[in-house]
């Protein structure tokens, strides 16, 4: 029952050797815990882990592990061709939309390493959709627009193109996924040289948050 639930709810995977309890004894972290909107993440002196019971895999607290000791499986995005851009979308689960491709079970679960390999796939673009954020539950969480944000003046310092960003309405995000001409896999850029060091972006992304 436990394997099934875990498959029905998708819990994230808890790699225990990456995170920083492990590693630094007098850590304070708990960033897994403060971003949970259900408190499934307990942590105290004898423990970091989840209660399955509570967890509803929104995977808000994967994209806010700087330290990428939370793991779980994102749904990837539909990938559209707009006016010479490729464009990744994505709907959460509560926005209206038809389920299917694209839909995550939150925007604001789409880490900054998500977006890091998307621009590395030559996407420059993203389209979202989502319920009203302020009156949901998980909406407390650090915002996707802030992750953006910080990817957007690590490509500035290197004088790269931003990677845009448009938040439409359910309407707008069904007929874009259905008009748009689909793109079947980014366009390779060659600049390894920066992705070996965009990682580190998620210093820079915790330092933009607090």
């Amino acid at each position: 029952t436990r394997k099934s639930y875990r498959e029905a709810v998708a819990l994230p995977d808890f790699v225990g050797e990456r995170c920083v309890h492990t590693l630094i004894e007098t850590a304070t972290c708990q960033a897994c815990v403060d971003t949970c909107p259900q408190g499934a993440w307990v942590l105290d002196d004898e423990q970091l882990g989840i209660d399955p019971g509570l967890c509803d895999g929104c995977k808000l607290c994967v994209a806010a592990c700087t330290e990428g000791a939370i793991r779980a499986d994102m749904p990837p995005p539909v990938l559209k061709s707009d006016a010479g851009h490729t464009v990744a979308m994505f709907a959460c689960e509560r926005s209206g939309t038809a389920a299917g491709t694209g839909t995550v079970p939150c925007l604001h679960a789409i880490s900054l390493n998500n977006v890091i390999a998307l621009y590395r796939t030559g996407v420059d673009a993203l389209v979202s959709c989502s319920a009203d954020c302020e009156d949901c539950s998980r909406g407390s969480a650090p915002r996707l627009e802030l992750r953006l944000e910080a990817f957007n003046l690590l490509l500035r310092d290197r004088d790269l193109p931003a990677m845009r960003h448009s938040k439409v309405v359910a309407g707008e995000w069904s007929r874009m996924h259905e008009q748009l001409p689909t793109v079947s896999g980014g366009l390779p850029m060659n600049r390894r040289q920066f992705f070996r060091r965009a990682t580190q972006a998620a210093v820079l992304e915790q330092a933009q948050l607090r």
